[in-house]
């Protein structure tokens, strides 16, 4: 039954402001109390200032005459005032002329204000005012009066006692007054709290909230009410939903786990067999480049120097395409990078002649350029990129082309706007063919047009799906027309940015023979490398550059040459027998600590993948190349290295070697 008393908000809300005004109250009373305090400590002040000032007028004469009983007399006056510890008067040299200090802690004071600049100066429980004696305007000494603040202490206390007594008066009232809400507002308001958390705590829709009121929190509880029943309903269905999604959602966890766990687990042999492969591929391509080099650099007929450049220029294209199939994961994932650069469009092309022209030769093949003067020979954009394209499309004829037949390779600018043109590339066979059925399937990863071609020419079936990839983010198309027995045509068109001065290109010919070569620094190198042949190549480079060379073949047997012998930087492999490369830089940099030296100690390793760098320069090492390498970066990081602050070989003298 609701009970016929009803309080309304308005009232509660006059109560409130009671408590409003209590608080006011409060704030009132502290900020009289600051004011009594301000206004107390500022008299006291003005009163040692006055008695300071009367101080010094009586004791003018004393001074002048050097009558210093006077002073003292004058001095002993202040006895009516209880307050004053000390009062001392000082003539201009600082000496002590008079001196009044009635109790122990005032005489102790003597010293302590002695060096007091003119004025008054506040400590915790001291007044101390300086104020100058003067005679016809000038200076004849001081007199310094320190007054207890014990009584200024006392009447702060009063007051704040009587602000307490009157606060805490309110806060008694506050106290009865709250007595009553709680009786009229609290206590309807505490069983829906209580109601509240029972539901809260043991999810029990059932429980209902008394009504016991005619007011508005009559009325909010009977509508809490009804909420309640809506809710008990509610979680009734909820809960049978909830079960549902919770088998649902359990078995989709279940199929997810596993399908993580395949995926990780391909991941990583992904991840292993790219690292194998790179470190594979890389060590005896940095002897083919490296030895390519080094036979360039040597007196050649002009065809052994067109044989070795080619050589060379095959076994950087090869490079190029190893790194792009290293980071096919890289295009998966849609993160490729172009390099934009000037290069000879025209230059690229003869490279492209000179790889594949011998190897056609030999098996009676027909490979034609067409190269029309009206295609721009100086162009901007992704040259290695270009290259890997033109490679894998004529690659892919020549295997599919029979020994009578033929492979072309055609340019034609189909489009030119102000200094851009566009250029479509084709590549024709006249191989076996595809069916058009299967045109489509040619550019997808790991796959060919009819799986017997794969066992019949070789090949992974990833070349096209690459050069797909690449055209298209060089903002092309690559497509096919094939007819079955007849042959193939591939093209795309690539819109290039020409310039009208050739770019400066440095190739492996000019590199070695036709500009200067800087001066290199000289010294002692420690060359750590297992495998004859780069061991070789690193070897005649470094000789070749003026450098003295010990050969290690073992990071342990690096770390026995080190410690016996003084070198000025390492240049260490990575994957070795019996002590690998980040074994051996660990134990030289420990032997290092105990003398208080560090050797450059740079890695030469064919593991270049995401992440090996940073791995070996936290191992302790200074720097990294990457196999396989050119002489000029060899040695560049070599004179990068010795320069730094430490190396021995900072201030070494630089000499000019012949080529």
């Amino acid at each position: 039954m609701k009970s016929g008393f009803a309080l309304s908000l308005r009232a509660t809300a006059i109560l409130l402001i009671l408590g409003v005004s209590l608080t006011v109250l409060v704030i009132a009373e502290t900020g009289s109390l600051y004011r009594f305090v301000t206004n107390a400590r500022a008299k006291q002040i003005r009163d040692l200032r006055t008695l300071a000032e009367i101080s010094a007028y009586s004791l003018e004469s004393a001074l002048l005459f050097d009558d210093a009983p006077a002073a003292q007399r004058s001095l002993e006056s202040l006895r009516y005032k209880p307050s004053v510890l000390l009062a001392v008067v000082r003539d201009t040299e600082g000496r002590i002329f008079a001196q009044f200090a009635p109790t122990p802690r005032g005489r102790a004071l003597t010293e302590a204000v002695a060096g007091l600049e003119e004025g008054t100066h506040l400590d915790r429980d001291t007044i101390v005012r300086v104020q100058p004696i003067v005679s016809n305007t000038d200076e004849i000494g001081r007199v310094t009066i320190a007054v207890d603040t014990a009584s200024f202490q006392e009447n702060v206390d009063r007051e704040l006692a009587g602000s307490l007594s009157l606060i805490i008066g309110c806060i008694l009232l506050a106290l009865l007054l709250s007595n009553l809400l709680q009786r009229i507002i609290t206590r309807p308001l505490r069983n829906l709290i209580a109601t509240v958390r029972q539901i809260a705590f043991e999810r029990n829709y059932a429980a209902r909230v008394p009504e016991e009121r005619n007011d508005e929190i009559g009325t909010l509880i009977a509508e809490f009410n009804k909420l309640l029943e809506e809710l008990e309903d509610r979680d009734r269905t909820l809960a049978q939903e909830v079960a549902r999604q919770t088998f649902e959602l359990r078995r989709q966890n279940e199929e997810l786990n596993y399908a993580k766990q395949q995926a990780e687990a391909a991941n990583k042999a992904k991840s292993e067999f790219l690292a194998n492969m790179s470190h594979e591929i890389r060590t005896p391509m940095n002897g083919v480049i490296g030895m390519s080099e080094l036979l360039l650099d040597t007196s050649l007929t002009k065809e052994q120097k067109e044989f070795a450049n080619t050589v060379y220029q095959s076994g950087q294209s090869l490079l190029t395409i190893v790194n792009d199939i290293l980071d096919f994961s890289k295009i998966e994932a849609g993160k490729l990078e172009l390099v934009t650069s000037d290069f000879d469009l025209h230059s690229l092309v003869k490279e492209v002649d000179a790889f594949y022209t011998p190897r056609l030769k030999s098996k009676e093949q027909a490979f034609v350029i067409d190269l029309p003067p009206s295609v721009p020979r100086h162009v901007i954009g992704d040259e290695a990129r270009l290259r890997q394209v033109l490679l894998n499309l004529l690659s892919n004829g020549i295997k599919f082309t029979k020994e009578s037949g033929g492979v072309a390779l055609r340019l034609r600018v189909v489009g030119h706007q102000d200094r851009q043109a566009t250029i479509r590339f084709t590549v024709v066979d006249s191989g076996i063919g595809i069916p058009e059925e299967k045109l489509e399937r040619i550019f997808e990863s790991f796959s060919q047009a009819d799986s017997s071609t794969t066992r019949t020419f070789g090949g992974t079936g990833l070349g096209l799906a690459i050069s797909k990839r690449l055209v298209e983010a060089m903002g092309g198309t690559l497509q096919v027309q094939s007819r079955q027995h007849v042959g193939s045509a591939f093209w795309f068109e690539i819109a290039f940015e020409t310039v009208e001065q050739p770019p400066v290109a440095e190739t492996a010919s000019n590199r070695l023979h036709g500009v200067p070569r800087p001066h290199d620094r000289y010294g002692q190198v420690l060359l750590v490398e297992d495998n004859a042949v780069n061991r070789a190549v690193a070897l005649k480079m470094l000789t070749r550059a003026g450098y003295d060379v010990t050969v290690a073949e073992d990071g342990q047997q690096a770390f026995k040459r080190y410690i016996s012998d003084s070198f000025d930087i390492v240049l260490m492999d990575i994957q070795m027998p019996i002590l690998d490369g980040v074994e051996a830089t660990k134990r030289i940099r420990a032997w290092e600590a105990n003398f208080g030296r560090r050797t450059p100690i740079i890695a030469l390793t064919a593991h270049a993948l995401k992440g090996d760098r940073e791995k070996y320069l936290a191992s302790g090492m200074d720097d990294y190349l990457a196999k396989p390498f050119h002489r000029d970066e060899l040695l560049a990081v070599i004179r990068k290295c010795m320069g730094r602050p430490g190396s021995s070989m900072a201030d070494a003298r630089e000499i000019e070697l012949p080529c």
